[in-house]
């Protein structure tokens, strides 16, 4: 039954990953629903925050109160060090930054 669980929780990992990926890899980023946001140099500076809530790994873009990204993958899942830096929130600038940082947690 326990395998059956990790398969099951692997899995949705996985799909949360390529999901992700499809949709940062684009030039724009679904921020919610109705919001994109277009690819340009001020991105570059655009600063966004990596945590844990509600166990899951969410995006915040600074200034807002709603999460830009909620993700499927469950921060339970991860390495005990960024389960810790996630709770204290982890900075990153820019898209690409925020692309790398998301597909190394989901890795």
């Amino acid at each position: 039954m326990k395998k059956l669980i990790l398969i099951a929780v692997t899995g949705a990992i996985l799909i949360s990953c390529v999901l992700i990926s499809a949709v940062l890899g684009g030039s724009a980023v679904e921020s919610s629903p109705g919001r994109q946001l277009e690819a340009s140099e001020s991105e570059d500076k655009t600063v966004f925050t990596l945590s844990a809530q509600n166990g899951r790994l969410v995006v915040y873009k600074e200034g807002e109160d709603e999460p830009f990204l909620v993700t499927d993958t469950y921060v339970s899942s991860l390495p005990k060090s960024d389960r810790i830096n996630l709770e204290n929130g982890v900075e990153v600038k820019g898209e690409r930054e925020l692309k790398r940082a998301i597909e190394d947690y989901c890795s």
